[in-house]
């Protein structure tokens, strides 16, 4: 089922695009509780267009069944992936090679420049930039990726993020260096890809499994807050914790609103990594990236699930 999108013909689906700014409204100016608030964003987005649930909900039959892949998601809040996985990713970032080094290599002369501290992460290419890099933003939206995310969600989500991330060496311990579950739904999807090799030393991304992390949240009382490895120790959790270290190409996809999580820790050696991330179009606490304004770059067009998934109008 494919449509085109040709420049200026290109329209965006009537969606609340920024909720984030009614969120902080609610919850800090007004004090009104997370478990009220989340809700109240949900309705307003459905009363923005009423009919994408059923929409998104009946294209997601294209995904297809799952797999190994998706039990594993289901289960345990997460899926490594090899090398072998998505091809598509190698020739991409041959492809752009030398496009990414020229990225991080500007980053780090920002980075030197900067008399303040140093930052432990830092976004080198954000959203609509990756129109700039084709292969990487075809891969992105790649029907093998979104399919997975769509069978995950039970209906077609929005790619509601997509950053290379540059993580400097560094000596902290602060923020996303620690152990935390993202809070912008009660669930969604992010992926991360190894750009370089990563090791130990480059302070790689680190998870506990679903299972581990449900207990612990639980007996915490866990929302959104940072954990500390005290207390993450306190459940034996450390030993099972995961590490994406591997080659180039390597990834996981990680529920990180449920999987305790944190990464860019102690690195003696920078990092890059590619993170996607993909939510449910009723996110409460989630922003829309105005995609439409540059899908008429994509060659060869996009069918339904990936229009839906960039926020894009589908006959």
């Amino acid at each position: 089922m494919s449509i085109d999108t040709v420049a200026g013909h290109v329209q965006p689906t009537r969606l609340m695009r920024n909720a984030s700014a009614y969120h902080r409204m609610l919850r800090h100016r007004f004090a009104v509780p997370r478990k009220l608030v989340n809700p109240v964003i949900r309705g307003l987005k459905h009363i923005c267009n009423p009919s994408q649930t059923g929409k998104r909900t009946e294209v997601a039959k294209l995904a297809g069944a799952g797999g190994e892949a998706d039990r594993q998601l289901s289960s345990d809040g997460y899926v490594l992936f090899g090398r072998e996985a998505f091809p598509e990713l190698q020739s991409a970032l041959e492809t752009h090679r030398d496009e990414l080094l020229d990225l991080v290599r500007a980053a780090e002369e920002r980075a030197m420049n900067k008399t303040a501290n140093k930052q432990m992460l830092t976004t080198v290419v954000r959203n609509d930039g990756f129109f700039d890099l084709p292969d990487i933003m075809k891969f992105v939206v790649s029907r093998p990726l979104v399919d997975l995310a769509t069978r995950y969600f039970g209906r077609v989500p929005v790619l509601t993020s997509v950053s290379l991330w540059w993580s400097p060496p560094n000596d902290s311990m602060q923020q996303s260096q620690l152990y935390h579950c993202d809070g912008e739904d009660a669930r969604q999807l992010k992926f991360f890809f190894n750009v370089s090799d990563v090791t130990a030393e480059q302070g790689p991304f680190t998870l506990l499994p679903g299972e581990i992390s449900d207990r612990i949240r639980a007996a915490k009382g866990i929302v959104a807050r940072k954990v500390t490895d005290e207390e993450v120790a306190e459940f034996g959790a450390h030993e099972k914790s995961l590490t994406l270290t591997g080659k180039a190409g390597e990834g996981a996809c990680v529920d990180t609103c449920r999987c305790l999580h944190y990464g860019s820790r102690g690195n003696s050696k920078a990092r890059v990594v590619l993170m996607l991330r993909f939510n449910d179009h009723l996110a409460p606490n989630v922003d829309i990236p105005d995609w439409h304004v540059r899908a008429g770059d994509f060659a060869g067009g996009l069918d339904d699930v990936q229009k839906l998934v960039l926020g894009i109008q589908t006959d």
